[in-house]
């Protein structure tokens, strides 16, 4: 079944693409944040597994290099020094990793994952409507994965399992998944795109595309819901509020009437309230006892802390991509006391700004982080340039979603590549529709042209 999702898609996109690359990039998308990672080809030896994502990529690249569009990366790309820098700051942790292989085919993973869409995006596609196309295609993804999660929710039937095999090797343990590697993972995504599918409702001008967009905001805040963490659920009611404080005045109308609505769905649903409450109950400290959830990513980051003072090498550039994954510290946990404690130490960091202090050292990190910063700068200039136009309420949007990834980071690592896609997507779709105008971008080349 691989090989056959795999062809189908790559002749589909590369027909689409070929003959307009800016609906090519929209169909893409729809691809890029839907299907599972589980789909991929296994390649030898220290290269990256060939999914069907980092594919997609491939194609949309060739595609952009054959024609002419992608004829130069742009020098004042937006954040192209910091992503440089961020390179070869991690091949410098992984030339000095623990393992050396496993390193660097996590350095190829995150330039496909975290950066080479991004600047095929913002250097080919510069027309807002093509943008607003992008996001729709997002919206219509995720809209997809959420309807086939009430049917997990409701059946106890994951249709991508059933098509796709590989994904049932994951551990659910009855979690809700849809497409992804994890139940919170779902509900992360969910909490980044809702906030663009309601915000396209008021881009829409045909009452059926309003209709449309409400379904898919309804469709993905259940599906948030039934991802059961707490995580999502914080961050997409901390959405609503960054709406409500940055919008217009319509907008601010709408995002009220769709409170309102949750409300009622509370108040006349005894089984949905009460799910909540048990699960909230859960966060704070109660009858003497702590928050194991919590107390474990506190751990987490005494134990970044330590293992990066050993010695200034680690210190500075950390034990390199994917060390995390190698190391035992269950020795600083009690005995099944937070997190997932196994033989090797746990399943997973539940901090991903954690684990890539140990993982690239605090010269990886704090380029990370100041990238991330900067991106919220621009995005932050983008709703002030865009405040008048039809597309500033979904530059708000845009950065909500991006808000919940970045602070998601902090109570989980973000493996499954969807929404890596996704936050990139809405990062360079959030710069262009700021802009005033066609975004110019200065060859690097040029002075010497």
């Amino acid at each position: 079944m691989n090989y056959f999702v795999i062809t189908i898609v790559s002749i589909l996109l590369f027909a689409v693409a070929n003959k307009n690359y800016a609906k090519g990039m929209a169909f893409a998308t729809f691809f890029l944040v839907s299907l599972p990672h589980c789909i991929r080809i296994e390649l030898p030896g220290v290269l990256p597994e060939m999914t069907i994502h980092r594919i997609v990529i491939l194609i949309l690249f060739s595609i952009a290099i054959q024609k002419n569009i992608l004829r130069k990366i742009q020098l004042n790309t937006p954040f192209f020094r910091l992503i440089i820098l961020i390179f070869f700051s991690n091949l410098l942790s992984g030339i000095f990793s623990i393992d050396p292989g496993l390193s660097i085919k996590d350095l190829l993973a995150t330039f496909f994952e975290n950066f080479l869409l991004f600047i095929i995006i913002i250097n080919t596609i510069h027309n807002k409507s093509d943008i607003i196309n992008i996001l729709i295609s997002a919206s219509l993804g995720l809209g997809a994965v959420a309807l086939l999660t009430f049917f997990e929710y409701y059946e106890g039937v994951n249709y991508v399992t059933l098509l796709f095999p590989a994904h049932a090797a994951i551990d659910r343990t009855g979690a809700v998944i849809g497409s992804f590697q994890h139940q919170i993972h779902l509900g992360y995504i969910m909490a980044m795109i809702f906030p663009v599918s309601f915000l396209l409702i008021l881009n829409s001008k045909k009452q059926s595309e309003k209709f449309l967009f409400f379904l898919l905001t309804t469709l993905q805040i259940c599906s948030c819901y039934f991802s059961f963490s707490r995580g999502p659920w914080g961050l997409a009611i901390l959405t609503g509020f960054i709406l409500l404080f940055l919008s217009d005045k319509q907008t601010k109308k709408r995002l009220l009437a769709l409170g309102l609505i949750l409300s009622f769905a509370l108040v006349f649903n005894p089984g949905v309230r009460t799910t909540i409450v048990e699960y909230l109950n859960t966060v704070l400290p109660h009858e003497g006892k702590e928050d194991a959830s919590a107390e474990y990513r506190i751990i987490l980051w005494k134990v970044a802390f330590a293992k990066t003072n050993e010695s200034s090498e680690r210190f500075l550039l950390g034990y390199g991509g994917q060390s995390t994954s190698l190391m035992d510290i269950s020795s600083y946990f009690e005995k099944e006391r937070g997190g997932q404690v196994m033989s090797q130490g746990f399943s997973s960091w539940d901090s991903a700004w954690a684990s890539h202090l140990v993982q690239y050292g605090w010269v990886g990190l704090s380029l990370e982080l100041i990238l991330h910063l900067s991106i919220y700068k621009t995005l932050l200039e983008a709703i002030k340039k865009s405040r008048e136009t039809k597309e500033g309420p979904l530059v708000v949007g845009v950065l909500t979603g991006c808000l919940v990834f970045s602070l998601g980071m902090l109570t989980v690592s973000m493996f499954s590549p969807q929404l890596k896609y996704l936050f990139w997507a809405l990062v360079s779709s959030g710069i262009i529709l700021g802009s005033n105008d066609k975004i110019r971008l200065r060859p690097i080349l040029s002075k010497f042209n």
